[in-house]
């Protein structure tokens, strides 16, 4: 038996989700969530290091995985390659990444941090890893390793969810809803909407 603490939901949560008559309704609280994660990153990221939430996720994919391609970048990070390529063009300007063709196919494009990439993907790192502790500080460590366990095995799950959400004829019209939401990502990003606006410097 799970040990976890049941401790009733927010009252700001409850009210939220309850009004819309979704107060157990998954999609809708990690939705919730979700946003609100989105919103403060955004101020932080843009306030502490002057770059948006998908540059400093890009920073961080290249910490870890030196020397790879702008696609295989958006399949690791799950950020579409418009947004990608938008966030390589400005980390590139400022020094942080460096652009070179494969040897042996000028086609594809390998990235990798420069030194001053590297320097603030440590940074970036410590941050990360403080806000983490910040926002699971609420719960216990059992807590914390169940949430990210049960989370994993929900993203796992979704190309199967969406599978069974279209039926039998779910190929066609899962390919229509992918190309409409990379449309709709990308119309955003020439909004501004996708990565955040730097601020000015002086």
């Amino acid at each position: 038996m799970s040990s976890v603490d049941e401790r009733p939901a927010s009252h700001e949560a409850r009210l939220i989700a309850t009004s819309m008559g979704l107060d157990e309704h998954v999609p809708t609280l990690a939705s919730i969530l979700a946003n609100r994660l989105r919103r403060v990153a955004s101020r932080y990221y843009l306030r502490q290091f002057d770059m948006g939430i998908v540059e400093w996720r890009v920073v961080l994919c290249l910490g870890a995985n030196p020397g790879i391609t702008a696609i295989e970048i958006s399949h690791i990070t799950d950020i579409n390659k418009a947004a990608i390529s938008r966030s390589m063009t400005e980390l590139e300007r400022r020094g942080w990444v460096r652009i070179a063709p494969k040897e042996g196919n000028s086609r594809h494009k390998l990235i990798r941090l420069t030194a001053e990439g590297e320097a603030l993907c440590k940074r970036l790192s410590a941050a990360v890893a403080e806000r983490h502790r910040l926002l699971v500080s609420p719960l216990t460590p059992e807590e914390t390793r169940m949430l990210i366990s049960l989370m994993q095995r929900l993203i796992d799950h979704t190309q199967e969810y969406e599978r069974l959400a279209f039926g039998p004829d779910a190929a066609p019209v899962l390919q229509e809803v992918r190309s409409a939401r990379a449309a709709k990502r990308g119309k955003a990003g020439a909004r501004g909407g996708e990565v955040v606006k730097h601020a000015k410097r002086p």
